[in-house]
């Protein structure tokens, strides 16, 4: 079995700043690294954070990688080969993605509130969604649609870090499908939205922050509560929560974590007043997941992967990468051989 996964290095310079990484997942082998970087569309980020930095969601189509960064498509061959590029006008912020089949690829354009469906031969994108367009959702939260040229090359256009904070900005980082339909994940308001229909099917102030959505054949939902050190697990047809897995048991920082959690409305405090403002990244940050029968792989920060029999709570194996913070898993692909 391989582990392809992700990681952003907070605070890092751009060319620095992650990596695509092939993990034999047996022997716990790193086989190959490829850095991340924006060399056929250079950008210029002023956010030292996050932003246009490293890695983002990993799919498997046609036994190539489909690896994405801020603004596109890096394909590669299972050892990380460097295949091509794929790109487009509106892909800007790019998070989670998912395999459609084995021509077209979702991609969530987290910048610009958009998903979509990317023809991986020829980069057209053959289907788009604009939710903040959409009336259903404009009625149920008070959207406003975002002004934006569609026909113009916006990847450069949404660095800025008040277009994350207008008020309609959802940021959608997931997408999935399920029964034919398509669906994805509102981390502003901790939502699962429907977008063929705009129905909202699960809105939950704990989801709110969250990242990654898996549905299964069967409904069952998976969603990590990023900032809570978890994963909500809810049953999508009846729109009730199953479980939630507390992942803090499992990773040896823990205890760490919890006194990071309960000093941190202090911290905040200072922080407003101009006291206190490290360029450190929170502890334990669950980003990156996915589900292979009954196990769900599920990323950290420090850059980490847990293997979580998920119905047991329990910790089966887990892989630990690097024991510094600045440095977090996005995104996961699990492959068996």
């Amino acid at each position: 079995m391989h582990v392809y996964f992700s990681t952003v290095f907070r605070y890092a310079p751009p060319d620095q700043s992650g990596e695509f990484i092939c993990l034999n997942w047996d022997t716990k082998t790193v086989e190959q690294r490829v850095p991340v970087l924006l060399d056929n569309f250079p950008v210029d980020d002023p956010n030292p954070r996050g932003n246009s930095r490293g890695g983002r969601g990993i799919a498997l189509i046609n036994n190539q990688i489909f690896a994405s960064t801020y603004h596109s498509l890096k394909v590669f061959d299972r050892d990380l080969n460097f295949v091509r590029n794929i790109s487009h006008p509106l892909m800007s912020g790019l998070h989670e993605v998912h395999a459609h089949d084995d021509k077209h690829i979702w991609v969530t354009s987290t910048s610009i509130d958009a998903v979509l469906l990317i023809n991986v031969e020829t980069g057209e994108a053959v289907r788009t969604y604009w939710p903040r367009e959409m009336p259903e959702l404009q009625k149920h939260w008070g959207l406003e649609p975002l002004a934006i040229d569609k026909e113009a090359d916006n990847r450069n256009l949404f660095l800025a870090e008040h277009h994350g904070k207008h008020p309609s900005h959802l940021h959608l980082n997931a997408v999935t499908t399920w029964r034919g339909e398509v669906y994805a994940f509102f981390r502003r308001f901790g939502a699962i939205v429907n977008l063929d229909t705009g129905e909202v099917l699960i809105e939950e102030p704990q989801l709110r922050g969250g990242h990654n959505l898996i549905i299964r054949d069967d409904g069952l939902t998976f969603i990590n509560d990023t900032k809570g050190h978890g994963v909500y697990v809810y049953d999508l047809p009846r729109r009730k929560l199953v479980r939630r897995i507390n992942l803090l048991p499992f990773h040896p920082i823990g205890l760490y974590t919890r006194f990071y959690d309960f000093s941190m409305p202090a911290r905040h405090f200072l922080r407003k007043h101009n006291l206190y403002n490290p360029l450190v990244a929170n502890p334990f940050f669950v980003r990156g997941m996915d589900l292979v029968n009954n196990c769900l792989f599920i990323g950290l920060s420090p850059a980490s992967i847990l293997h979580l029999d998920w119905e047991q709570g329990k910790l089966i194996d887990r892989f630990i990468y690097t024991d510094n913070s600045q440095l977090t898993v996005h995104g996961i692909k699990v492959v068996e051989d």
